[in-house]
């Protein structure tokens, strides 16, 4: 069974948002397509395209604030780094679930028309687009074309955001035939001020074709051309894509929300209303959320419909999400978390200062599909308590916030699920003053205290074996400490300080919150990227990694030689990522980095580099790629898949043409790579200087002995005994020599 969930919208805005489909990312916690909420996507603030990327980065910022080194720029060079499979420049590339689990590829040509409004404004008008597919092999799979059909109140489509590409094929949702189906999401301006339209047009790849006029842009004269005729066209924004296909059967939910406004009041006049008809009016919106399982006689077949009051969406009501679609044991689940009345009490001018309910209760609906129909599985009501702390003005009730779909822990019972339920505390002016996090039961009564006063958090991978863990971040004694807690019981099971001294005799050193646990050996150990660089003897800023073990004892310290003038660098620290045979096929660790290279306030770039630390095999480090601003743009994504089939790295490039219209590369690079420092090493015997028998290493001299992560395991003096070492490979140097060994 292949269960994916795309994207999904969060809270549904009073004046309706432009949808938007962000990149996917590998089914961990730290990419995880599932975590994904479109409205973030203009916040994003580093190039590893992920929700867990930017949580660290905005953490990051409230611990420390500036970063910097000055030297001169010296970049470090390899002889020769792997060559991706490129696809651009497009006016968009992107990555597609294609059928079977597979990930497919697109890009897209725009055809834009620039009518100049003023002396200082140009207005652009897309006329045409055109999306090209790939499947998982690069191999082209067809094109969809088509103009803009624009109606006769219609303006144009804002950019970015305005058109995508729904990231999902589908064969048999809306034809019977055997061609895949490719959808296309447009918002659409209107002659009418803030009031858009949205549909979705569906095209059969590789389909039916139909000649129209569009207008040609130099000549400003309609030519005829030929188009793909859409097989499929409807009225609503996609908030979620439920894939449940089964091998030889494609199963697929698709949620859509239309927007539904109380038709006794004129919202266009909306800022002449006060008094009870603001309040009416204000009040009186909504969101129809529908699910559809498939085209049946012409029409969108419905499977189930809720509407929700959009002043009673959960959370915040801006940064949360609306539903969520899950799959268990072979069923497959939709989870409506909203409050019972509206959030605020009634308010009747945007004057009026914002209050919250009294007496209100945060409710959960638990809904099962099955066969084309729905039921109402579980309806769990939460009475909802106002925070004691005097600066709250507001405490918000959510699910969902935390992990996702993580928050539903779904028992043998299905009507007798757990959930974990963030409340939220906001002052005055609607500012995050903390999160606390509750396991309730399905009956609304409180089972676990997970965290309190939580300053923020970030999720854990998930490792096989091994609970679900989040680290919290708190405030002790003025400064933040690193809470590691299991979420199926709410034990802090570690805590590490920001500030940490590596041993009693050592000084403390800053840590920042771009951390994650990764399995070592048959438990976990952390990885902590620490707050300042150091420079090494070739004068290069190095990156230093701090690992721990899982009680936060001290393991070693794992140094990244990153070159010169570095400004700033931020790890990829996730399990996945940091799987020694993610990016290359031997035993040595590498690291993903993001450098801002330059002198601040001037030239400035920013690069990506993988890079293995410092090791016996590699004493200075060895850069296995590195990505700068080229031909192809200056960089614009960073997204790793450790897909077990098909593990590969994509790189996006962004640069500008001369009409000032954004072009898009993505490079793919087809992982593991291969070989490193290590495979270059000669094995123990004559040739190398040492000899190694199985048991025992011989040569002049003391004799030391590394793991893969430069760590000194042994030592001896012309011979040495390693049966005593863990099974694995092994690095030795005596004096000049050295070779690799294995213990067995």
């Amino acid at each position: 069974m292949k269960l994916t969930t795309r994207f999904l919208l969060a809270a549904f805005a009073v004046a309706a948002a432009t949808p938007s489909f962000g990149a996917s990312g590998p089914a961990n916690a730290s990419f995880d397509p599932m975590k994904f909420v479109p409205r973030e996507a203009s916040n994003q603030t580093s190039l590893f395209e992920s929700r867990r990327a930017r949580q660290i980065n905005e953490l990051n910022k409230r611990l420390e604030n500036s970063f910097s080194t000055t030297a001169d720029l010296r970049l470090d060079g390899a002889a020769e780094y792997p060559t991706p499979i490129t696809a651009g420049p497009a006016s968009m590339t992107g990555d597609i679930d294609g059928p079977d689990g597979q990930l497919w590829y697109y890009t897209a040509d725009y055809v834009i028309k620039s009518v100049p409004v003023n002396p200082y404004f140009t207005d652009k008008i897309m006329l045409e687009y055109k999306f090209d597919i790939y499947d998982a092999d690069r191999k082209f799979m067809g094109s969809v074309h088509d103009k803009v059909r624009y109606t006769s109140d219609e303006v144009c489509i804002p950019m970015p955001g305005g058109l995508q590409i729904v990231p999902i094929v589908t064969r048999n949702f809306f034809n019977n035939d055997e061609k895949y189906e490719i959808m296309i999401s447009l918002a659409v301006n209107t002659t009418t001020p803030g009031t858009n339209h949205y549909r979705t047009v569906v095209y059969s790849l590789n389909g039916e074709k139909e000649s129209l006029p569009v207008e040609d842009t130099t000549t400003g004269q309609d030519v005829t051309k030929e188009f793909d005729k859409p097989v499929f066209v409807f009225n609503s924004t996609i908030a979620d894509v439920l894939d449940a296909s089964t091998p030889g059967k494609e199963t697929l939910y698709i949620t859509c929300i239309e927007e539904e406004r109380d038709p006794n009041y004129n919202y266009e006049d909306f800022g002449n209303l006060s008094g009870e008809d603001f309040w009416n009016a204000i009040s009186n919106q909504f969101a129809n959320i529908i699910v559809y399982d498939k085209v049946e006689n012409g029409s969108m077949h419905e499977v189930y419909r809720q509407k929700i009051r959009t002043y009673s969406t959960q959370g915040d009501q801006q940064d949360t999400p609306l539903l969520i679609s899950f799959g268990k044991n072979g069923s497959f689940y939709y989870l409506f978390p909203y409050y019972k009345e509206t959030f605020y009490n009634p308010y009747y001018s945007n004057e009026d200062d914002l209050t919250q309910r009294e007496n209100n209760t945060f409710v959960v609906d638990l809904v099962k599909i099955s066969n084309g129909v729905s039921s109402l599985v579980k309806r769990t009501e939460i009475p909802m308590e106002k925070s004691t702390d005097p600066n709250a003005y507001f405490t918000c009730y959510s699910v969902g916030d935390l992990r996702y779909r993580d928050d539903i822990l779904m028992k043998e019972q299905e009507n007798a699920p757990n959930y974990i339920v963030t409340t939220m505390d906001l002052d005055k002016s609607l500012s995050t003053l903390g999160k606390s996090f509750t396991i309730f039961d399905a009956e609304g009564k409180k089972v676990t205290k997970l965290f309190e006063g939580a300053d923020s958090s970030i999720a854990l991978s998930d490792i096989e074996g091994f609970n679900p863990m989040q680290m919290f971040v708190s405030i002790k004694d003025g400064d933040y400490t690193f809470n590691m807690v299991d979420l199926t019981d709410g034990k802090v099971e570690t805590v590490i300080p920001s500030l940490y001294s590596v041993d009693s005799s050592s000084d403390p050193e800053r840590l920042l919150a771009n951390l994650d646990r990764v399995k070592a050996g048959d438990s976990f150990q952390y990885a902590i990227e620490m707050r300042n660089t150091v420079i090494n003897d070739n004068e290069e800023d190095v990156m230093r990694i701090l690992w721990t073990d899982r009680q936060g004892k001290f393991v070693n310290i794992e140094r990244l030689p990153l070159g010169t003038s570095v400004i700033y660098a931020q790890s990829n620290l996730s399990n996945a990522v940091l799987d020694p045979h993610f990016i290359n096929t031997d035993d040595v660790r590498e690291y993903m980095v993001l450098v801002k290279r330059g002198t601040p306030g001037l030239n400035q770039q920013e690069e990506f580099m993988v890079v293995q630390p410092e090791n016996p095999a590699a004493p200075d480090g060895k850069t296995i790629l590195h990505c700068t601003p080229c031909e192809k743009g200056i960089l614009s994504g960073i997204v790793p898949f450790p897909d077990p089939k098909k593990p590969r790295l994509i790189v996006y490039y962004l640069k500008s043409n001369d009409e000032g219209n954004d072009l898009y590369t993505q490079d793919v690079y087809l992982l593991p790579f291969g070989g490193s420092a290590v495979e270059e090493i000669g094995e123990a015997g004559t040739a190398t200087g040492i000899l190694f028998d199985g048991a025992t290493l011989t040569a002049e001299g003391e004799i030391a002995v590394y793991n893969l992560q430069g760590v000194k395991v042994a030592s001896g003096i012309n011979s040495l005994d390693v049966t005593t070492l863990d099974v694995g490979l092994y690095i030795a140097v005596a004096g000049d020599k050295i070779c690799k060994f294995a213990v067995r």
